[in-house]
Formats: structure tokens, sequence, C-alpha cells
């Protein structure tokens, strides 16, 4: 019988961070919203997520057969291979147990043998929005592509696919059929297998046989997985397994056959501005030519409208000298009109047919409406008048191509020249990459610290980027950029890698040092081994995520999408009514229409005058209406935002995650590696039982410093690692010696790590030592005071429990480190003297770790870490400039974070809380309305990264691939999170005002156009809506290089008066007090994960929090009265350790 037949589990290995939990929520609130519950507090789909156990837990709404298999399909359905699901029980069996009536059905799946791949492609040729609905959606309905994407401004694809049933190849044919040009740029990984391609030029070929024999040879080299020749064009394409065989394997195989083989596929760091390019270079050519025909087609009718009347006013037939019905005027101005429509506008005709002939209509529509029936209307009633032979020319439009044509290429050509700044700043990131590396041979040696050292340099040669594999030997001379990233092998020389690190102060490089793609060496020359190449360098990671971020399309983005979809039928109808309206209305307002040009008009029939007016108005209001501004007002500014963000060290993985972070209202900073430098040290041990004396003493420290290095060396954790460093310090240890073997290891997050170790391991580990160092009298004084610690014996506490030789004569060891709940569920007791003696190193802002081996607590370790200095600023910024709620939420000791918080400025703090609790916290602070921004490492935090609506993670430097994260900081400055808001806000206000000026543009314009201010005597010749529409296309994407001019805010500009006199206050109050007393007010709230010592009670015994107040005439002693009545009553021993909300003026 099923524990909850309401529930079930699903294993789901794929998803490894928060996006993909942000995928299937979505997915299934989408599909299955009816059949899951909802939590209470905030109406969210009941749905946990164990990261760390990969396990999805949905709570159904009702129990029913067959719909935990219909979720399972419908999840794999996203990626068959990433999310392959695995029902489990509460049991953690292999199979879940669903049933309505009592029987059981077990559920079981089958396989699915999917491969999905996924590529990129440059798409040129799209002009707005529209453009890319028609490519998206075309796309997602063929067989065997799973999702499309893509970038407007980016000119790219991404695009989803099954290899079994679809190449890239077809893929670029299908967009070619819609009128765009599309070519293949870039090959992604498979998700499962890591294939990689490569794509060669090869020079030599002579016939089919030459083909084959490079066939045959490079199928016989290992890990080549496909080959295709495309022999048109002299190219082949091989698909190969990357950790089997590398790409300069390859291109040297060919080339022993007495062919040249060159790489030429597009990575994907290789500049993709080339669609854009080219789109210049051909808005550039329509302009010149329609240009050549434009200047003579003004110049004609300046001459006729202002000369030629005047020599020909006395009589009426002077008007015809060709031909009857064909004068001067009419048969020049055809003259230049017709090149201009059918070579100067081809752009236009090509695209405006494939639009419609894929069931949609874009601006290229409209302008060809415009200038195809201007054109054959008048083509038509010059013929008519010919064949009628009569005696004058009717006014026509011959002049509207060439005028129309002129201003819209114009605009074309300068609006894809300011698009294309928008990607200057990826350009500039994609440029710090060199094409050609100096790769050497090397003859090598491994010293005795397994280090390697260069004895001398072989041979070198230059080879593309393309060509380097792991583990290659490169030299880098002064002045060249680091191709890849790898490690220092030999040479010494100052680097700047300010693209990653924000300091523009050079690094010294050394050997070890590591290296990142796009650093300069500045002076010195660098041996350096090639540790990530291709897509995997810190340089490329940045790339893609700005590409990616561009890709994608903001939420304000969906409105335009909307109105764009049916904005180009209903000009076309508004043109068409205007037409109709006008030819019924016209003769009443015959007298206004003559009156705006009576030269004009002169001597023209009435009913010519009303259909030419009429047709005037049609096309005014085809030319001046622009679905470009709308559509160009996000794309432009998210360019622009997340180009400048990535320029400044802000990653921002998407356009929604740059428009949500304007609207956080509360944002929750993490402790360790967030506001504190993340590297603690070991600051104290202090032994709580007495030790037998001297000399033995000595041995015996030695023998619990070694016990705790070796427990801790099973974690990875920061605290551990400096743990790790303490030990190997007083030991006198290698940097990268073992500590040998522990079993039995759980490590329990939040609380602390146990195991078990057998005596001669330790034994073996303590024999390894160097004695000569360890027994001298260096040793005898480092006991007491090393660098980073100090060593107290103290024989005040415990019973008569002595430390002595003959405790450690046994088989083994269960050790513990860990906090008081770790002790309190190994049922190990903490008296009120331990406690007291943990609070007084607690007070002082370290944490404290209690280690008890076999049962009995022997010492405790104080860590400390150092505040960030900036985080005080970034505090104050986010509390006073932005008005924001700043929480404190970390999993360390309620005493050390009241002290980082008071230090930083922070008032409300949520101390030792779990990592799954920092989830449930955030939920609750946005189901009380408030938007979270979370602030983290992205180590244990990432679940609450994930569910914040903001997840914002530092990274370390290189790891910008923080997946649970919305936003990356590669700088690891805390004042980015400030550059973040502000970017974001500044941003967004922009496309609001892009939005603002498209739409008042539309709302005037085209009833202007339409002649609804005709009695104000404006109204608008066709070429005059053209130009505007050109201006308000091109005024929309100047706007968004505004954003160019952005600054992040600098410390400078963020220290104001009031903050200086704030750090002054809190530095006073700090020298008045130190007790928790000096808070205004202090609201505890309890925990369920605490354990005995000091603080609140149990949620069970407690009914509301238990706030104190400070009254307004305590002083300094009533203060320390408080501590003291706090840390020392009788009356607190039932209280429990805390999880506090601080409220207090700092």
């Amino acid at each position: 019988m099923a524990e909850n037949l309401n529930e079930i589990k699903l294993k789901i290995p794929g998803i490894t961070c928060g996006n993909c939990v942000k995928k299937i929520k979505n997915h299934l609130k989408d599909k299955f919203a009816d059949s899951i519950e909802q939590f209470p507090d905030n109406n969210e789909l009941a749905i946990d997520v164990d990261l760390s156990e990969k396990i999805l837990t949905i709570k159904l709404k009702e129990n029913f057969d067959g719909i935990g298999q219909s979720i399972v399909d419908s999840i794999e359905l996203l990626d068959p291979v990433k999310y392959k699901c695995t029902f489990i029980s509460n049991q953690n069996s292999n199979s879940v147990t669903l049933s309505r009536t009592g029987s059981n059905h077990s559920l079981s799946k089958k396989s699915i043998d999917i491969v999905k791949r996924k590529c990129y492609l440059n798409v040129s040729g799209m002009t707005c929005s529209s453009c890319v609905a028609t490519i998206e959606n075309r796309l997602n309905t063929v067989n065997g592509i799973y999702e499309a994407v893509v970038a407007l401004m980016a000119c790219r694809a991404e695009v989803h696919y099954d290899p079994a049933k679809i190449n890239p190849e077809q893929i670029a044919e299908l967009i070619e059929d819609m009128g765009f040009n599309a070519s293949v740029i870039n090959m992604g990984p498979n998700d499962s297998n890591q294939q990689s391609e490569i794509m060669l030029d090869i020079v030599g070929i002579t016939g089919p046989n030459c083909w084959n024999h490079i066939q045959m040879t490079i199928k016989d080299l290992p890990g080549i997985v496909t080959i295709q020749s495309k022999e048109d064009v002299g190219k082949v394409v091989i698909n190969y397994y990357a950790d089997q065989i590398g790409p300069r394997k390859i291109v040297d195989t060919i080339n022993e056959l007495g062919f040249s083989a060159f790489p030429c596929n597009a990575d994907i760091i290789k500049n993709a501005s080339d669609p854009m390019l080219e789109e210049i270079a051909k808005w550039k050519s329509s302009f010149l030519f329609s240009l050549i025909f434009g200047i003579p087609t003004i110049v004609a009718m300046f001459y006729f409208g202002h000369f030629w009347p005047s020599t020909t006013m006395s009589d009426m037939t002077n008007d015809c000298c060709v031909i009857p019905g064909v004068n001067w005027e009419n048969l020049i101005l055809f003259i230049f009109a017709t090149p201009v429509q059918f070579y100067g506008g081809r752009y236009f005709y090509i695209q405006a047919y494939k639009a419609l002939k894929n069931g949609y209509a874009n601006m290229d529509v409209l302008i060809m409406l415009a200038t195809t029936i201007a054109y054959i209307y008048s083509v038509a009633i010059v013929l008519y008048f010919m064949v009628t032979g009569a005696k004058q020319s009717p006014m026509t439009f011959f002049d509207t191509p060439p005028m129309l044509l002129v201003f819209i290429s114009l605009g074309r050509w300068l609006e894809h020249t300011a698009r294309h700044k928008t990607s200057e700043s990826l350009s500039h990131l994609m440029s710090m990459q060199p094409t050609e590396v100096t790769l050497v041979e090397v003859e090598k040696r491994i010293t005795s610290n397994n280090e390697i050292s260069i004895i001398m340099i072989k041979s070198e040669r230059e080879i593309s980027i393309d060509l380097v594999e792991k583990g290659d030997y490169l030299r880098v001379r002064p002045g060249e950029r680091i191709p890849v990233d790898g490690k220092v092998i030999d040479g010494n020389a100052m680097v700047n890698e300010s693209l990653v690190t924000g300091e523009s102060l050079p690094t010294n490089k050394n050997p070890g040092s590591s290296l990142l793609a796009g650093s300069i060496v500045q002076n010195g020359v660098l041996i350096m081994v090639a540790t990530n190449i291709g897509r995997n360098t810190t340089l490329s990671q940045i790339v893609q995520m700005v590409q990616e971020a561009q890709a994608t399309k903001a939420p304000i983005q969906q409105l335009a999408d909307k109105v764009s979809a049916f904005f180009v039928p209903f000009v076309v109808l508004i043109s068409i009514i205007s037409l109709v309206v006008w030819l019924v209305i016209g003769s009443q307002f015959y007298d206004l229409i003559t009156a705006l040009n009576p030269h004009f008009y002169r001597n023209m029939p009435r009913t010519e005058v009303i259909i030419q007016f009429a047709f005037q108005i049609a096309l005014s209001v085809l030319t001046i209406s622009c679905p470009c501004a709308l559509g160009l007002a996000t794309p432009t500014a998210v360019m622009v935002g997340t180009g400048i963000g990535a320029l400044n060290g802000i990653l921002i993985k998407g356009s929604e995650a740059l428009e949500n972070a304007q609207k956080v209202t509360s944002v929750i900073f993490d402790k360790t590696g967030t506001l504190t430098v993340g590297k603690p040290s070991v600051t104290n041990l202090r032994f709580l039982c007495k030790l037998s004396p001297s000399p033995t003493s000595r041995d015996l420290i030695r023998k619990i410093i070694t016990l705790i290095g070796m427990t801790e060396s099973n974690s990875d954790h920061p605290i551990a690692i400096s743990v790790q460093n303490y030990v190997r310090s007083v030991l006198k240890m290698g940097k990268d010696s073992s500590f040998g073997n522990c079993e039995n290891i759980n490590s329990e997050s939040g609380l602390g790590i146990c195991c078990y170790i057998k005596s001669e391991s330790v034994d073996s580990l303590i024999s390894s030592f160097d004695h000569e160092q360890l027994n001298d009298k260096q040793f005898d004084i480092s006991i007491r005071n090393v660098s980073f610690g100090k060593f107290l014996s103290n024989d005040s506490y415990g019973d008569d429990f002595t430390l002595d030789k003959d405790w450690f004569e046994t088989k083994g060891f269960k050790v513990l480190i860990g906090n008081r709940k770790l002790m309190h569920n190994h049922n190990i007791h903490i008296d009120d003297e331990i406690n007291e003696e943990m609070v007084t190193f607690e007070s002082n802002g370290e944490t404290v770790f209690l280690v008890a081996i076999n049962s009995r607590i022997i010492c405790l370790l104080s860590v400390a870490d150092t505040i960030k200095p900036e985080a005080p600023l970034v505090v104050y910024t986010l509390r006073k400039r932005f008005g924001l709620n700043v929480i404190l939420l970390t999993g360390d000791n309620a005493m050390s974070a009241y002290s980082v918080a008071k230090k930083v400025g922070i008032r409300r703090v949520f101390a030792e809380v779990l990592p799954t609790h920092k989830v449930e916290k955030v939920r609750q602070m946005q189901a009380a309305g408030n938007v979270v921004a979370m602030v983290g490492d992205g180590i244990n935090d990432s679940p609450a990264l994930a569910q914040a609506n903001i997840g914002i993670a530092i990274a370390n430097g290189t790891d910008v691939a923080i997946e649970a994260a919305d936003v990356v900081l590669i700088h690891n400055n805390l004042l980015d999170v400030c550059a973040t808001i502000d970017l974001s806000r500044k941003t967004v206000r922009r496309i609001r005002l892009n939005f603002l000026f498209a739409i008042v543009y539309n709302m005037v314009a085209i009833p202007l156009a339409a002649g609804i201010f005709i009695y104000f005597g404006l109204v608008l010749q066709p070429w005059m809506g053209s130009a505007a529409m050109v201006f308000s296309s091109l005024s929309v994407v100047i706007s968004s290089l505004l954003l160019r001019t952005y600054r992040k805010p600098s410390k400078s500009q963020l220290e104001t008066i009031e903050y200086f006199r704030m750090i002054e206050n809190a530095q006073h109050d700090s020298k008045r007090t130190e007790s928790m007393a000096s808070l205004d007010q202090m609201s505890l709230h309890c925990a369920d994960n605490l354990t005995e010592g000091y603080g609140v009670r149990r949620p069970s015994q407690i009914k509301r929090p238990i706030v104190m107040r400070r009254s307004s005439q305590m002083d300094e002693t009533d203060d320390n009265s408080l501590k003291i009545r706090l840390l020392k009553s009788s009356k607190t021993k039932e209280i429990k350790n805390i999880d506090m909300h601080f409220v207090s003026k700092l």
C-alpha cells in the first residue's frame, strides 16, 4: 500500500539547476494545472524539487490511474534525453503505485531513444518582430524540430532538432524558403554524448576518387562518427567524439594524404556580425541606386512645378508635347521611376512575396503595396489617356516610387548601421580571442612535487585557434592575448585580466598560475598548457550566455508581438477605408483640397482631383505607418543592455531577468562568500577537557588535530577547506598531501560532518610527518599561537575525564565536527559552560564548531571570515537609494549572523537556516507580495537562487555558468548588485520610452496621413509619410543606442554624506555596546533545526514570537545586564538556539 496516494515522485537526473526547475514547473502549469494541488500560501503548484537528489515530488488533487504516466510523457517531451524520468516511491523503490479503487497499478515506462542536438544559424533579412515570429512559427511545426528561437538583433537562430529526421542544412533551406538568408554557423554538442563537429576547406581535390580516399582514411580514425562531403564547394563536415580525437589530428591526417585542410566552421566565439554587415551593404547599394534616379526625379518635379507651366499657361493643349495623353513631365518621371521600382525595390519585392507566401504581412508588404499601387495607377491612367487620344496628360504618382524608395532604403541602411552598433559590446568580447596561436612541442620532466618542468622547446608552429586541443603547450608573447584557459608551465609575466576580475591592474603570473582566455600579456613570455578550449573557456561561456540572453524575449515584448501580428492588415484596412471615404466625401471638401495646392490642381477636372487626392491619402497611410518601431523597441534595448552588462561584469541570462530586476522589492543576501570574502580561517582551537601533563600533551594535541584534518578532508565546503589548510600548516604537511581514508562518512547539510577513522589510518598518517620539525621548539611555540589560530589548554570544563595516551588505545574513532544541532542529533550533551564558551566566540562574529570523538566533546574550533569592504555601502544603497528591503539569510549561528548584519547595516536576519529551508523563506516572502532577489555564491544556495524571482550569483572569477542564477556577477564585487538593478531600471525605462514613442507616433501619424487634419491644412504626400516612417524606426534604434553611454554607479558616486554619517554612528554604537540589547527592537523567531544552549524555545512551545524592547531610558549598564540575563539566567536554559529576525536601528 502506497504511503501517499496523492503524491508521485520522479527521479530526473537531468535537473541540475534552477532553470530546469522553472522550465518543468511552467510546463506542468500549462498542461496539468487542474490535476495538481497548490500551496496555500502562494497559490503555486505543489511541486517540490530536491536538486541534490534530483527528485521531483508532485502532489495531485485526487488519485486516478494514468496521470503519473501522462506527466512523465509530457516532461520527457521537453527533452527526452535530459529529462528522462524514473518513478520512485517513498521507500525509494523503482516504481510508484497509484490507485483510486485500491487495486495497484504499477507504472512503468518505455525508454525513449531519442537524440537531441542543437545548431546555430546566421539569419539575415529580418526587419521586425513579424519576421521573427514567422520563422519561429514555421520551424516549430516541422517534424524533427523541438524548439527554434530567433534573435532579431543578433541575426541568429538556435534550433534544437532530431538528427534522425532533419539536419542543419535542411533547416537553413527552410528559412531561405521563407525569404531570408540562412547559413549554419555552429553545431552544438549532443546533450548526452558530447559530439563535436568541424567543417574543413580542402584544397587539392581533383575528382571523386580524392573524396573517397579522404573519407575511407578518416573513417578509420578512432572517435569519428560521421563524414559528409560537399564536393560542390570543396568542404567536408566531420562529427567526432572530442574525448577520443581532436580536430588537429583530423587535419594532420588529411594533410598527410597530400591535400591541404583548413578549418572553416565559425565557432560560438567567432564574430557573428557578418549577416548584419551584409544587410548594411545591401541597403547601402539599394539606397545609392535609388538616389541616382531619385535626385533627377526631384529636379524634374521642381522644374515642371515651377517653370514649365509658365510657358504653357496660355494653351492647355501645349501640355501634351510628345504624344496624345503623355506630356514631358510624365514621360521623364516614368523613365526615372521604372528602374527604381523594379531594381531599386527588388529586395522589398522578394521579402514581400515570400512573406505573403508564408501567410504573414510585414513592413515590406506595406512599402511594395504603396509603390506598386502608385506605379500601376500612374501607368494605367496614362495608357487610358493615350488610348482615348486626350489633349492633356493626367496627374500621376510616378514621383512616388523613387522618393519612397530613396527615403526607405536610406532608413534601412541607417537603421541596420545603428542596429549593428547595438551589438558592438558583444563584438568587443568576441574579438578578445586570437585567431592564431603558437603551438610548441616541449621536452619536459615531472618534479618531486608532481609539477611539470620544461627542459627545452623542440619546435613551434602557428595553428588556427580551432585546432587547439586540451593539453597542448602554447607560447604567449608580450602584447598577445591568452588564446584559451590554461595554466602557466614556464615563465613569468604581468597579465591584464580585467575582463573577468574587473581589476585594471595587471596580475603577476608564474608557474602554477591560472590563465583566462582573452587576457593580455603585458610583459614576459609564458609557456602554458591548455585546460579549457572551444566553448568551455570562460570567454566563450560569457559570449554564449550573452547571445542566449539576447535571443530571449522579455515579457513586455509579447505585447509588441501581438500588436505587430495584426498591425499590417489593420493599416491596409485603414488605407482602403480612407480611399473609399475620400472618394465618397471628396466633392464636399473640394475647395479645401484645391486650396492645399492651387497651382498643382490647376485646370484639373473635379473628378480627377478627388480621385487623385483619395489615392494620395491611401498611399500616405500605407507609407507612414510603422510596425517596425514597435518591433524594435524591446530587442534593441535588450541587445544594448545585456552587452553593456557583460562589459561591466554583469551576465544577465535573459531579457526576462533584465526586465524583472527592476521590479525587485526585497533583496536577500547569503553570508559566507557573499557579504564576506568567503575565505574563512581558523582563529581558535580550544580544548574543553583536561590534558595529561607534558610531554605527552603535545602528542595528544597532534593526534586530535590529525583526526580533525582527516574528517574535514571529506568535504569541499569553504570552511572545511580552511580547516584542512590550518591542519596542514600546523602539522607541516604539503599543500597537496593526502589525509588518508575514512569510513561511514556522512555530511549533513547545515550541521556538520561525521565519520569513522581506524587507528591504523591515524598512526600511518602521523608516521609520515616530519618529526624533526614537529618535535622541535618551534612546534611548542606554534601550538599556542600560529599565524591563523591559537591553541589553549583549559582544564576548567567537563568532569574528571582526562585526555591521555591510554584513551587513544582503541580500534577507531567516531569523529563529529559541527554545530549544536549535530551534537544534539547524536545525543551528545552540551553543558552551560561549553555553551557560554561558544557564545564568547560567536559574539565576535566567529563561527564555532564542536569536535566530539567517541561521543565526548574534546574541543571547539572557531572560524572567522572577513566582511567585504563594499558590503555596508551596498546595503545602504539598496535601502536608501533604491528603497528595497534587505535581509540576511544564513545557515550560520545567530550570534555570528547578528555580528555581520550589524556591521553591514542589515536590519532583518534569519540565522541557522538549512539550505532547504531557505527556499521556504523565499516562498514565504513571495507569498507576502514581495519580488525577491536572492544574492549568493551558487554553492549551497542554488535552490534559493532558483526559487527567487531574480537569482544573483557572485562567481569566483571563472565559474560564470552558475545554472541556478538569472544574473552572474563575474567581478566578485557586491557593488554590481546595485549596478544590476540600476541597469535594469534604465533599460526598462528606455524600452517603455521606445514603446511610448512608437505608439504615439502611429496614433498621430495614421490619422494625419488619413486626412483628418485637412481643416488645418495638414495633408501629407506619400514621400513625406515614408520619410516620417524612416524617422520613427531610426529614432527607436538611436534611443536604445543611448544606453551605450551607461556607466555603472561607482563607489565614489554612491558614498554620500548620509552614508558616512551612518558609518560613524555605527562605529560609535559598536564602541558603546557589543550586546544584542543595543537593538531598538529585537524579534527572535525559532527554527526547528536548532539545539540546546540559548535563544528561544521550539515552535511547539511558542505560540507567538518573543519580542524584547529596549526602553529609551536603558543605559549602558542596563544593556550589559540584559546581555548577562540572556546568557546566564537560569530561565534561559529552556531556550533553544535561534533563527533570528532582527528589526533594529543600527
